[in-house]
Protein backbone atom coordinates (compact mmCIF):
# COMPACT_ATOMS: atom_id res chain seq x y z
CA UNK A 1 0.00 0.00 0.00
CA UNK A 2 1.78 3.23 -1.48
CA UNK A 3 -0.23 6.72 0.09
CA UNK A 4 0.68 9.94 -0.31
CA UNK A 5 0.84 11.63 3.21
CA UNK A 6 -0.13 15.36 2.61
CA UNK A 7 -0.30 15.69 6.94
CA UNK A 8 -0.61 13.75 9.87
CA UNK A 9 -2.33 10.52 9.78
CA UNK A 10 -6.14 10.88 11.34
CA UNK A 11 -6.54 8.89 14.75
CA UNK A 12 -10.10 7.22 15.19
CA UNK A 13 -10.34 4.63 18.49
CA UNK A 14 -13.42 1.79 18.77
CA UNK A 15 -14.35 0.72 21.94
CA UNK A 16 -15.29 -2.72 21.83
CA UNK A 17 -18.64 -3.47 23.69
CA UNK A 18 -18.32 -4.66 27.56
CA UNK A 19 -20.16 -7.63 28.54
CA UNK A 20 -22.10 -10.07 26.73
CA UNK A 21 -22.27 -13.70 26.16
CA UNK A 22 -20.11 -14.95 23.24
CA UNK A 23 -22.76 -14.87 20.65
CA UNK A 24 -23.49 -10.99 21.80
CA UNK A 25 -19.70 -10.62 21.66
CA UNK A 26 -19.73 -12.15 17.81
CA UNK A 27 -22.25 -9.74 16.84
CA UNK A 28 -21.02 -7.00 18.25
CA UNK A 29 -18.03 -7.45 16.31
CA UNK A 30 -19.65 -8.22 13.12
CA UNK A 31 -21.61 -4.56 13.54
CA UNK A 32 -18.17 -3.20 14.34
CA UNK A 33 -16.69 -4.22 11.32
CA UNK A 34 -19.75 -3.48 9.03
CA UNK A 35 -19.42 0.09 10.22
CA UNK A 36 -15.95 1.01 9.68
CA UNK A 37 -15.93 3.42 6.65
CA UNK A 38 -13.43 3.50 3.93
CA UNK A 39 -10.54 5.96 4.97
CA UNK A 40 -9.84 8.15 2.09
CA UNK A 41 -6.92 9.59 3.33
CA UNK A 42 -4.71 8.05 6.23
CA UNK A 43 -5.91 6.87 8.96
CA UNK A 44 -5.06 4.65 12.58
CA UNK A 45 -7.36 2.77 13.65
CA UNK A 46 -7.21 1.55 17.25
CA UNK A 47 -9.30 -1.09 18.68
CA UNK A 48 -9.70 -0.44 22.41
CA UNK A 49 -9.86 -4.12 24.05
CA UNK A 50 -8.90 -2.93 27.45
CA UNK A 51 -10.32 -4.27 30.50
CA UNK A 52 -12.50 -7.04 28.45
CA UNK A 53 -12.70 -10.71 28.68
CA UNK A 54 -13.16 -11.04 24.43
CA UNK A 55 -14.79 -14.43 23.15
CA UNK A 56 -12.38 -15.64 21.15
CA UNK A 57 -14.46 -16.27 17.62
CA UNK A 58 -15.48 -12.72 18.80
CA UNK A 59 -12.20 -11.85 18.36
CA UNK A 60 -11.48 -13.68 15.10
CA UNK A 61 -14.72 -12.18 13.39
CA UNK A 62 -13.30 -8.45 15.25
CA UNK A 63 -10.26 -8.37 13.36
CA UNK A 64 -9.48 -10.65 10.63
CA UNK A 65 -12.05 -9.76 8.09
CA UNK A 66 -11.03 -6.04 8.90
CA UNK A 67 -7.42 -6.56 9.05
CA UNK A 68 -7.91 -8.86 5.73
CA UNK A 69 -9.81 -6.01 3.98
CA UNK A 70 -7.05 -3.45 4.99
CA UNK A 71 -4.10 -5.87 3.62
CA UNK A 72 -6.46 -6.21 0.12
CA UNK A 73 -6.89 -2.62 0.14
CA UNK A 74 -10.82 -2.76 0.00
CA UNK A 75 -11.04 -0.68 3.30
CA UNK A 76 -9.04 2.48 1.84
CA UNK A 77 -5.42 3.63 3.69
CA UNK A 78 -5.68 2.43 7.15
CA UNK A 79 -3.29 1.32 10.08
CA UNK A 80 -5.04 -1.13 12.11
CA UNK A 81 -3.63 -1.00 16.16
CA UNK A 82 -5.12 -3.47 19.04
CA UNK A 83 -4.98 -2.26 22.35
CA UNK A 84 -5.26 -4.85 24.91
CA UNK A 85 -3.40 -5.50 28.18
CA UNK A 86 -4.61 -8.84 28.42
CA UNK A 87 -1.56 -11.29 27.72
CA UNK A 88 -3.56 -13.88 26.39
CA UNK A 89 -5.20 -12.00 24.25
CA UNK A 90 -1.88 -10.34 23.02
CA UNK A 91 -0.63 -14.13 22.11
CA UNK A 92 -4.44 -14.53 20.05
CA UNK A 93 -3.74 -11.81 18.19
CA UNK A 94 0.02 -12.44 17.38
CA UNK A 95 -1.39 -15.94 16.53
CA UNK A 96 -3.70 -15.15 13.86
CA UNK A 97 -1.54 -12.16 12.25
CA UNK A 98 0.82 -15.12 11.38
CA UNK A 99 -1.55 -17.56 10.33
CA UNK A 100 -3.48 -14.84 8.25
CA UNK A 101 -0.68 -12.47 7.20
CA UNK A 102 -2.73 -9.87 8.97
CA UNK A 103 -1.41 -6.25 9.13
CA UNK A 104 -1.84 -5.91 12.44
CA UNK A 105 -0.25 -3.86 15.31
CA UNK A 106 -0.75 -4.28 19.10
CA UNK A 107 -0.09 -1.92 22.26
CA UNK A 108 -1.18 -2.41 25.96
CA UNK A 109 -2.45 0.95 25.98
CA UNK A 110 -4.33 3.05 23.22
CA UNK A 111 -3.31 6.10 24.10
CA UNK A 112 0.47 5.29 23.38
CA UNK A 113 0.91 4.47 20.00
CA UNK A 114 4.75 4.61 20.08
CA UNK A 115 4.88 1.27 22.22
CA UNK A 116 2.76 -0.20 19.22
CA UNK A 117 4.57 -2.95 17.13
CA UNK A 118 3.58 -5.16 14.77
CA UNK A 119 1.83 -8.79 15.86
CA UNK A 120 3.71 -10.85 13.28
CA UNK A 121 7.56 -11.83 13.98
CA UNK A 122 10.14 -10.08 11.79
CA UNK A 123 14.26 -10.29 10.62
CA UNK A 124 15.87 -8.61 12.47
CA UNK A 125 16.87 -6.37 10.16
CA UNK A 126 13.29 -5.51 9.64
CA UNK A 127 12.21 -5.58 13.18
CA UNK A 128 15.38 -2.78 13.35
CA UNK A 129 14.55 -0.48 10.86
CA UNK A 130 11.07 -0.58 11.91
CA UNK A 131 12.05 0.43 15.01
CA UNK A 132 14.04 3.59 13.68
CA UNK A 133 10.63 5.05 12.56
CA UNK A 134 9.13 4.51 15.66
CA UNK A 135 11.56 6.22 17.92
CA UNK A 136 11.26 9.11 15.33
CA UNK A 137 7.60 9.07 14.13
CA UNK A 138 9.29 10.15 10.42
CA UNK A 139 11.99 9.27 8.63
CA UNK A 140 13.92 9.46 5.26
CA UNK A 141 15.69 5.95 3.56
CA UNK A 142 19.43 8.26 4.62
CA UNK A 143 18.22 8.56 8.21
CA UNK A 144 17.07 5.00 8.59
CA UNK A 145 19.94 3.42 7.08
CA UNK A 146 22.54 6.24 9.28
CA UNK A 147 21.01 5.27 12.63
CA UNK A 148 20.53 0.85 11.66
CA UNK A 149 23.92 0.42 10.17
CA UNK A 150 21.65 -1.12 7.23
CA UNK A 151 22.83 0.05 3.48
CA UNK A 152 20.48 2.23 1.75
CA UNK A 153 19.36 0.05 -0.53
CA UNK A 154 18.57 -2.45 1.63
CA UNK A 155 16.60 -0.23 4.02
CA UNK A 156 14.67 1.13 0.86
CA UNK A 157 13.90 -2.52 0.11
CA UNK A 158 12.82 -2.92 3.87
CA UNK A 159 11.02 0.52 4.63
CA UNK A 160 8.75 -0.34 1.02
CA UNK A 161 7.80 -4.06 2.24
CA UNK A 162 6.49 -2.41 5.91
CA UNK A 163 4.75 0.12 3.97
CA UNK A 164 3.27 -2.60 1.79
CA UNK A 165 2.75 -5.15 4.82
CA UNK A 166 0.51 -1.65 6.43
CA UNK A 167 2.75 -1.20 9.61
CA UNK A 168 3.72 2.43 8.22
CA UNK A 169 2.76 5.12 5.62
CA UNK A 170 4.59 7.01 3.17
CA UNK A 171 4.56 10.36 1.87
CA UNK A 172 5.84 10.50 -1.56
CA UNK A 173 8.93 12.67 -2.04
CA UNK A 174 9.71 14.60 -5.45
CA UNK A 175 12.64 16.32 -6.74
CA UNK A 176 15.66 15.80 -4.32
CA UNK A 177 13.33 15.23 -1.50
CA UNK A 178 13.26 11.28 -0.75
CA UNK A 179 10.15 9.89 1.18
CA UNK A 180 9.09 10.11 3.71
CA UNK A 181 7.66 7.12 6.03
CA UNK A 182 5.72 7.54 9.28
CA UNK A 183 4.99 5.17 12.21
CA UNK A 184 1.24 4.96 13.20
CA UNK A 185 2.05 6.69 16.64
CA UNK A 186 2.37 9.93 14.08
CA UNK A 187 -0.95 10.54 14.66
CA UNK A 188 -1.09 11.80 18.11
CA UNK A 189 -0.55 15.29 18.57
CA UNK A 190 2.08 14.75 21.77
CA UNK A 191 4.81 14.99 20.02
CA UNK A 192 7.28 17.30 23.02
CA UNK A 193 7.50 15.31 26.19
CA UNK A 194 8.90 18.46 28.14
CA UNK A 195 6.75 20.87 29.55
CA UNK A 196 9.04 24.14 28.11
CA UNK A 197 8.49 22.38 24.67
CA UNK A 198 5.06 22.63 24.83
CA UNK A 199 4.81 25.92 25.25
CA UNK A 200 6.33 26.62 21.23
CA UNK A 201 2.98 24.86 19.84
CA UNK A 202 0.77 27.39 20.37
CA UNK A 203 2.81 29.98 18.97
CA UNK A 204 4.26 27.49 15.89
CA UNK A 205 0.33 26.56 15.15
CA UNK A 206 -0.50 30.74 15.35
CA UNK A 207 1.85 31.44 12.50
CA UNK A 208 1.26 28.43 10.14
CA UNK A 209 -2.29 29.89 10.13
CA UNK A 210 -1.37 32.88 9.20
CA UNK A 211 0.72 32.02 6.21
CA UNK A 212 -1.89 29.50 5.20
CA UNK A 213 -4.45 32.48 5.18
CA UNK A 214 -2.01 34.87 2.96
CA UNK A 215 -0.79 32.03 0.54
CA UNK A 216 -4.72 30.53 0.40
CA UNK A 217 -2.51 27.20 0.66
CA UNK A 218 -4.31 24.20 3.47
CA UNK A 219 -1.79 24.44 6.48
CA UNK A 220 -1.36 20.79 6.64
CA UNK A 221 0.17 21.11 2.93
CA UNK A 222 2.17 23.98 3.93
CA UNK A 223 3.25 21.44 7.41
CA UNK A 224 4.25 19.17 5.40
CA UNK A 225 6.46 20.46 2.92
CA UNK A 226 8.25 22.52 5.75
CA UNK A 227 8.54 18.60 7.12
CA UNK A 228 10.01 17.24 4.16
CA UNK A 229 12.07 20.48 3.60
CA UNK A 230 13.73 20.10 7.63
CA UNK A 231 14.33 16.37 6.76
CA UNK A 232 16.14 16.94 3.50
CA UNK A 233 18.32 20.34 5.04
CA UNK A 234 19.48 18.51 8.33
CA UNK A 235 19.22 14.62 7.04
CA UNK A 236 23.20 14.65 7.86
CA UNK A 237 22.81 16.04 11.05
CA UNK A 238 19.29 14.02 12.38
CA UNK A 239 21.52 10.65 10.71
CA UNK A 240 24.34 10.88 12.98
CA UNK A 241 22.08 11.56 15.76
CA UNK A 242 20.02 8.60 15.08
CA UNK A 243 23.07 6.46 14.71
CA UNK A 244 24.56 8.09 18.32
CA UNK A 245 21.27 7.03 19.82
CA UNK A 246 21.25 3.24 18.59
CA UNK A 247 24.75 2.98 19.75
CA UNK A 248 23.53 3.74 23.05
CA UNK A 249 20.17 1.65 23.00
CA UNK A 250 22.58 -1.51 21.66
CA UNK A 251 24.76 -0.70 25.37
CA UNK A 252 21.55 -0.31 27.44
CA UNK A 253 22.90 3.22 27.76
CA UNK A 254 19.22 4.48 29.05
CA UNK A 255 21.03 7.67 30.88
CA UNK A 256 22.90 8.53 28.06
CA UNK A 257 19.78 8.52 25.73
CA UNK A 258 17.74 10.71 28.45
CA UNK A 259 20.90 12.83 28.71
CA UNK A 260 20.93 13.39 25.02
CA UNK A 261 17.15 13.82 24.54
CA UNK A 262 17.45 16.71 27.35
CA UNK A 263 19.57 18.92 25.55
CA UNK A 264 17.98 18.30 22.70
CA UNK A 265 15.22 19.40 23.91
CA UNK A 266 16.88 22.70 25.49
CA UNK A 267 18.86 23.48 22.08
CA UNK A 268 15.60 23.64 20.12
CA UNK A 269 13.84 25.63 22.80
CA UNK A 270 17.07 28.49 23.14
CA UNK A 271 17.11 28.82 19.73
CA UNK A 272 12.95 28.90 19.61
CA UNK A 273 13.74 32.01 21.68
CA UNK A 274 16.40 33.18 20.03
CA UNK A 275 14.19 33.42 16.58
CA UNK A 276 11.31 35.08 18.73
CA UNK A 277 13.66 37.98 19.70
CA UNK A 278 14.81 39.10 15.70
Amino acid sequence: MSYEVAMRPMLTTARFPRGGAAAEQRREAQYLFSHVTVAESPTVLVLDLRDEFIDSGALYQLVVPLAEAIRQRRMGHYALVVATDDDATIEVLRSLSCEHDLPLLVTRDPNQLQAAEPASRMSPAKASVFSAVKHSRMSTVAQVAGSTGVGHTSASNLLADLVSQGYLFRAEGSGRQGHVYIHPASATTEVYGEDEEAGLLEPFARDLDAVAEATGRPREELLAEAWREYLGNHSEILAAAYSQAAEMLRHGDRDGLRRMASASAKERAAGAAERAKR
